[in-house]
């Protein structure tokens, strides 16, 4: 696996995507998971949070055990869509 703490990119590199249940089980057909998803995602005080807002509940709450860990802020401008910006 790549050391991520150095590597710096615009690209996601989600493995497992992470997605409310119960909005996964009232998807419509011919709607992605990733169109359907109203997430909110943040740091608290114990980690990391993955709220729907669609359902107003937690999905998941990564807790960090009191340990500090790098965050990588990279923002490229592109167009909605994930295409690469004009060189």
């Amino acid at each position: 696996m790549a050391d991520l703490k150095r590597e710096a990119t615009a690209a996601s590199q989600i493995i497992t995507p992470i997605h409310c249940p119960s909005c996964m089980s009232t998807r419509p057909a011919g709607v992605t998971a990733t169109q359907w998803a109203l997430l909110d995602v943040g740091f608290t005080e114990r980690g990391l949070q993955i709220w729907c807002r669609r359902h107003d509940v937690n999905v998941a709450h990564v807790d960090f055990e009191g340990h500090r860990h790098p965050v990588e802020r990279v923002h490229l401008d592109r167009p909605r869509g994930g295409a690469e910006p004009p060189a």
